[in-house]
């Protein structure tokens, strides 16, 4: 999630003719779905119906899956329902911010305006202004930081519930899902090469979908 840096010098003095602003117009929370992508790396399961103690076997075999990631992220159903809910509250936060923002634009232009028609006659009065409008400049910058701090927690919570009902699935059905490790194969991923044979991505979304329906 990005926005547009932030303009932290002082620019409220008259010397100064281009305008005053804490950052653009509107701020940008940049929630695609692609930041959305779920990161599963490896996981070992336990097969309670395996006589296998461990991941090594004698013969040195192993049984192997592989999901992708991406298409569970387009797929599960609960996915939709998390990414409305992190956009609403994206929404919400976008929209204070904004209106917060255009306040303390309106002042420092107003400020400015007052500076060049000679309506602050004082140095005193001068500063006193500069530095409230400084102050309030902080408190939205800080506003600005807390906001994002909320949307990328939120994301990451999203991210971790679906991880989990991913692994909870896999964990719980071990006949269905008899594997002692299922790798994430996606661009990125640092996996090369994965036999479709080994695609389980079908079957793990199938499952998903069915216990988030019932």
């Amino acid at each position: 999630m990005e926005i547009n840096e932030t303009n932290q010098e002082n620019c409220c003095s008259p010397d100064k003719k281009k305008k005053c602003c804490l950052c653009s117009p509107q701020m940008i929370f940049n929630i695609a779905a692609g930041l959305l992508i779920l990161v599963l790396l490896v996981f070992q399961f336990y097969n309670p119906f395996s006589s296998k103690s461990s991941i090594v076997v004698p013969d040195g075999g192993l049984n192997i899956a592989y999901v992708e990631s991406d298409s569970i992220m387009t797929q599960y159903e609960l996915v939709e329902i998390l990414k409305a809910d992190l956009m609403k509250l994206n929404d919400s936060l976008d929209k204070d911010f904004t209106k917060r923002q255009e306040t303390f634009q309106a002042r420092v232009n107003l400020f400015q305006q007052n500076v060049q028609n000679g309506k602050i006659q004082t140095k005193d009065e001068y500063s006193r202004q500069e530095s409230a409008l400084a102050a309030e400049q902080e408190q939205v910058m800080n506003l600005r930081d807390s906001y994002l701090a909320q949307v990328q927690t939120k994301q990451l919570d999203m991210n971790s519930q679906i991880l989990d009902s991913i692994v909870s699935v896999i964990k719980r059905y071990p006949e269905e899902f008899p594997y002692d490790y299922v790798l994430d194969y996606n661009s990125g991923t640092g996996i090369l090469y994965a036999n479709e044979k080994l695609n389980i991505t079908v079957k793990v979304i199938d499952r998903l979908n069915k216990e988030f329906e019932d």
